[in-house]
């Protein structure tokens, strides 16, 4: 080999090797710059997917639970024996029902007790109905329904009535059976001396769970500073009450939201009245609806005391108009403060009238509170949220009860319904259409849909609300007050979104 090509193959050779680190420093410079310093924005591929998922989840296991009957508190049974507060012969019952694409339905003490499972006793009527009832005593009731199909027409109800001809409790008590919530709200009467008011939740869950508690009363917009505290814990499996009159006393009304932190719990309110020591009613109150601009509330009489219940975030003007078959007649609008739980007295229900219509120009809640007085020097009054409409809905109707279904059509068209009559197993016992002109309110017995009717599904209602007043024979047959309204449940799907993304704060 000659000198020449020894010389050209070793200078190939040291180009190769500069060539060669030349490029590795090239490589760790851009490593250095990925690492240390931001990409400008047109070099980054945008990406426009999202991370988060969304899922419509429908719910096919529907509960309700249904509270122990009322009792006073140990501190209010002592002292003399003529003075002495007492439950009297307080009785209480409760009747469920189950609709639609229905595979199982169960009666359940919450604890210790035997579960009844409810069937349907006529397969092949195309009714599918199940009906159930049970005593009530010291033990809640917890009402199950397993769904095999989630549609319109499909869902359960259940609803208690508890009555007394003796003690603090005389007069009839009603109420819907609610279902668990993380959240509800609702319009109670006055908390001045000689009235009990408490919050009452049942946590079916496996957890405990804490539930916050905030007021707005009649005095103030603000919320008010509670007299003691503003939370409760409820074991898991168990329940707790609330003293919401303790909380806050002196007030005409009060707007009470009640918030549970882990877990979902069944919520209503007790109130009692006392005159000294004679009894002035009791009764539950159901948790209230989103607030609205236009609220029916059905199922008042002529012979009623009126006490309207109202409140909106913001100030607001209210029109007030009575319903009833023959028309309808408009009474004198209200104004309400931004924040203040009113209450403002409406007198007596005007002569054919069974429905009250509350317009506002800005979102509201509402309730009225009936009262009627005997000559026993006696009183009872009921508390009555406003109806919403659904395409499909029901309500049952507990033994000793008698029934008086009170239904509105708010629309401004003509509405044609179809009532269904069960009894207390779940076998028809009747259907009856009903016509309703534009804003008219009409009122029927229970038993109009035949004897013995002890559960009624509405069809067709997507244009009217109703409800069911409830009075019992005992009470009435000793010439004592006694008043009670029982709600319909929706027999609607229940759905809710879910969204599921990455959350970095959650460790694998």
């Amino acid at each position: 080999m000659s000198k020449e090509t020894k010389d050209s193959s070793g200078r190939v050779s040291l180009w190769r090797l500069s060539l060669g680190g030349f490029s590795i420093l090239i490589v760790v410079a851009l490593v250095a710059c990925l690492v240390f310093f931001r990409l400008p924005p047109f070099m980054i591929d945008r990406v426009q997917a999202s991370s988060t998922q969304t899922h419509k989840v429908s719910q096919r296991i529907i509960t309700s639970y249904c509270p122990a009957r009322m009792s006073l508190n140990e501190a209010d049974k002592v002292g003399d024996e003529e003075l002495r507060a007492s439950e009297g012969d307080l009785s209480a019952s409760a009747m469920m029902g189950s609709f639609g694409s229905v595979l199982t339905s169960r009666i359940s003490p919450v604890g210790e007790g035997e579960t009844k499972t409810l069937s349907d006793p006529d397969p092949l009527d195309g009714e599918k109905a199940m009906v159930g009832s049970r005593g009530v005593e010291s033990e809640a009731l917890a009402f199950r329904s397993n769904l095999y199909k989630v549609e319109p027409g499909a869902g359960s109800t259940a609803s208690m009535v508890s009555w007394a001809t003796q003690g603090d409790f005389k007069g009839v008590q009603g109420l819907r059976c609610p279902d668990a919530g993380m959240q509800a709200s609702f319009l109670l009467p006055s908390t001045k001396q000689g009235w009990t008011q408490r919050l009452v939740a049942y946590n079916p869950s496996s957890k405990a769970t804490k539930i916050t508690i905030t007021i707005h009363g009649s005095d103030s917009g603000s919320r008010m500073t509670l007299a003691n505290g503003n939370m409760m814990t409820v074991a898991p499996g168990s329940h707790a009450s609330f003293d919401l009159s303790a909380a806050a006393p002196d007030q005409d009304g009060i707007y009470v939201t009640a918030t549970s932190s882990q877990a979902p719990v069944a919520m209503m309110t007790t109130i009692s009245a006392m005159s000294g020591l004679e009894p002035r009613g009791a009764d539950y109150a159901t948790a209230l609806d989103p607030a609205g601009r236009d609220l029916i509330i059905p199922g008042v009489h002529e012979d009623d005391g009126i006490l309207l219940l109202a409140r909106s975030e913001k100030a607001a003007s209210m029109k007030l108009t009575w319903l009833g078959d023959q028309g309808d007649q408009e009474a004198d609008g209200r104004e309400l403060k931004a924040g203040r739980t009113s209450a403002i007295d409406l007198g007596r229900v005007p002569s054919g009238k069974t429905a009250l219509r509350i317009t506002a120009d800005q979102p509201i809640n509402a309730v009225v509170k009936i009262q009627n007085d005997s000559d026993k020097d006696q009183s009872d009054f009921a508390i009555l949220n406003p109806g919403t409409a659904a395409v499909s809905s029901a309500l049952t109707v507990p033994e000793n009860a008698k029934g008086q279904l009170s239904l509105v059509n708010g629309s401004r068209s003509k509405a044609a319904v179809s009532l269904t009559g069960f009894d207390k197993s779940g076998k028809k016992t009747g259907q009856k259409d009903v016509d309703l002109d534009p804003s008219r309110a009409v009122d029927l017995a229970v038993d109009d849909l035949g004897s013995g009717t002890a559960a009624v599904r509405m069809d067709k209602g997507d244009q009217v609300v109703w409800n069911g007043r409830i009075e019992v024979d005992k009470v009435k047959d000793t010439e004592l007050a006694g008043l009670a309204s029982l709600m319909p449940s929706a027999l609607l799907p229940r759905t809710t979104i879910i969204h599921a993304g990455q959350d970095p704060a959650i460790l694998p």
